[in-house]
């Protein structure tokens, strides 16, 4: 099995932009803030006295990061190869993706395996 991501980007905009980076952003403020452990610490607790952008950023960072590292060990973990490039079909059963150096990579020995493939932007 294979898959083609446009960029080396494992995870796509969920994983990189989107859902785990603006939820891992909100977790590290009530995190850094205190806010989850009052109840068990008291009103005044708090972790970090001034929380920076740096801190929120690293934090994010790192989450992401893990988040990658296990989309990438189960695909190996499944001997799905991993293709960097733009994808798409060059007839029914024949994928191809142009990778960033502007090479052109056949795909035909999973044309058996080829199901559908949707275009997300």
């Amino acid at each position: 099995m294979a898959i083609v991501e446009r960029r080396d980007m494992i995870g796509g905009v969920c994983i990189n932009t989107g859902t785990i980076p603006s939820k891992t952003l909100r977790e590290a403020v009530l995190y850094l803030t205190g806010l989850t452990q009052r109840d068990m610490y008291g009103s005044s607790y708090r972790l970090k006295e001034d929380i920076t952008v740096t801190d929120l950023t690293v934090r994010t960072r790192h989450v992401v990061g893990r988040e990658i590292d296990v989309i990438r060990n189960q695909l190996a973990r499944n001997r799905v190869t991993v293709l960097t490039g733009s994808g798409h079909f060059v007839d029914p059963h024949k994928v191809a993706a142009l990778d960033a150096m502007n090479k052109l990579r056949r795909i035909e020995r999973f044309a058996d395996q080829i199901v559908g493939m949707t275009d997300c932007l």
